[in-house]
């Protein structure tokens, strides 16, 4: 959903009977903006060149071609001067400078978001000197660049107190949630769907958790892809901020997120706001061999999700999510999957993924392609492409679990598939959507989302179609050719 929407009424609350894991009844335009310090720049999808390609491949196949990195990419020392990533030259010092990283190139990452292998051709080409991956290459850069101006924020940073009294607990409010204009004290609050409230932003752990997230993936690409060991080092700094050092560390639990004056101090719906976790779940793998990032390092993130994941699944907010019927669910799922996957919990992660199929795919989506439940809002085009969004992601997830969910057809003939192909139909001429639209439609959900479903359908179109989100959007990271394979 968008981002901060959930959390109160019941019209965030639909109830499935099943427990179930980037979800949301309301989609989140401001989940990509709200404390988030990104370029605006647009990235141009690329392929790497065949010759390039098979010459990654053959790296990977023997893990013995170590390319090196040029001199270009050696660490610097402070962040404030301005990194510029060139394609490498093949030197005998910068081997010398380099060779830690340089074995890392014919070796895949630990991630789940995207496939591995791919990211790992694209490292091995641009190493090699690939026009194409270095101009990717470059639009990350420019992005991660202004990361490394980010100072660490910490959840002890806001000046209010959660009921607990401990400010290590995250709180939020929910976005639609207005003061109650037939009370003196505007006591409780009422939900006005579709309808953010700006002072909802008061409490600022929403904003610096979105920082977090989003430039903890931005650096560990940058680092993954240069060795440049300036970026790992202000992702690391960011990470352990957040998620380690015992005096800023966040509590693994969301029980104030989304909270509704006088009516709640958090609700199930709040659970959106880490929708966006699994960008750090990467970012550690992103992030091995650092110099700033020790074993230590990935061992305490794995406890501290492993805890979250168990609080998910135990909590009273976790159930309740779980039981949801619209984009919270999907988001939901998609958070347990790539948690139980970082932490080793592979069969739960694959029951998950399953149990989509019906709970997820068969009860969310028509055999037309439309979703009913997202349909219901006012912002029915927003949710409609996050929650396009979140079956994307769920399904990249679900085959690192094994399960395939992008070719699944229900018994009633809803898939994946076809809920992107019936937004696709509207990606060129947005004011022909039918459908209640309360604020002005975009784009802003389906540059990445479209990505992948031209690489997982192996389809042309979609690519088009993707082409013209990543052209309108100020939001796309990384360069997509990077995560994503060339279509066929």
């Amino acid at each position: 959903m968008l981002a901060g929407t959930a959390g109160s009424a019941a019209a965030l609350t639909d109830s499935r009977s099943v427990v179930h894991m980037t979800g949301s009844a309301n989609p989140s335009p401001s989940r990509a903006t709200a404390g988030s310090a990104r370029v605006s720049t647009t990235v141009k999808v690329v392929a790497v060149s065949a010759a390039a390609a098979a010459a990654a491949t053959a790296a990977i196949v023997t893990n013995s071609s170590h390319q090196t990195l040029s001199t270009a990419h050696k660490p610097r020392v402070g962040a404030s001067s301005a990194i510029k990533a060139l394609p490498p030259a093949k030197t005998s010092s910068s081997a010398a400078s380099s060779s830690s990283h340089a074995a890392a190139v014919s070796q895949t990452p630990r991630v789940f978001l995207v496939d591995a292998h791919h990211l790992a051709a694209q490292k091995a080409a641009y190493a090699a000197g690939d026009p194409q991956a270095a101009s990717a290459v470059r639009s990350l850069i420019k992005r991660a660049n202004k990361d490394l101006a980010i100072a660490p924020v910490s959840v002890t940073a806001k000046t209010q107190i959660p009921p607990s009294g401990d400010k290590h607990d995250y709180m939020s409010l929910s976005i639609y949630a207005w003061p109650n204009p037939n009370t003196a004290n505007g006591l409780p609050y009422i939900i006005k769907d579709g309808d953010k409230n700006p002072s909802t932003a008061s409490i600022q752990d929403k904003a610096n958790l979105t920082t977090v997230m989003n430039a903890a993936q931005e650096l560990g690409y940058a680092y993954y892809f240069t060795g440049n060991q300036t970026y790992a080092a202000k992702a690391s700094t960011i990470l352990q901020t957040w998620f380690i050092n015992p005096a800023t560390k966040m509590n693994p639990n969301l029980n104030y997120a989304q909270a509704v004056p006088g009516k709640t101090d958090g609700g199930s719906g709040g659970i959106i706001d880490t929708a966006d976790l699994p960008k750090v779940v990467d970012a550690v793998g992103l992030l091995a061999g650092a110099k700033s990032w020790s074993t230590t390092d990935t061992d305490q993130m794995k406890t501290w999700f492993a805890s979250y994941l168990t609080w998910l699944r135990t909590s009273a907010p976790g159930k309740a999510e779980g039981a949801t019927i619209n984009n919270h669910l999907t988001w939901y799922d998609a958070q347990l999957v790539s948690y139980a996957l970082f932490t080793g919990q592979t069969a739960f992660a694959s029951s998950v993924a399953k149990s989509a199929e019906t709970a997820v795919i068969a009860k969310q989506i028509k055999p037309d392609g439309t979703q009913p439940a997202e349909l219901a809002r006012a912002t029915s085009w927003s949710y409609s492409t996050y929650n396009v969004e979140a079956l994307v992601r769920l399904s990249q997830l679900a085959s690192n679990a094994h399960v395939d969910l992008w070719h699944y057809r229900a018994p009633n003939g809803a898939s994946i598939k076809a809920a992107i192909d019936y937004v696709d139909s509207y990606v060129t001429n947005l004011s022909s959507w039918p459908y209640r639209q309360t604020s002005k439609a975009d784009l802003h959900y389906l540059p990445l989302a479209l990505s992948a479903a031209a690489d997982a359908y192996h389809s042309g179109s979609y690519q088009t179609l993707a082409n013209t989100a990543i052209a309108a959007s100020s939001t796309l990271y990384p360069a997509a050719s990077l995560v994503f394979g060339p279509t066929n």
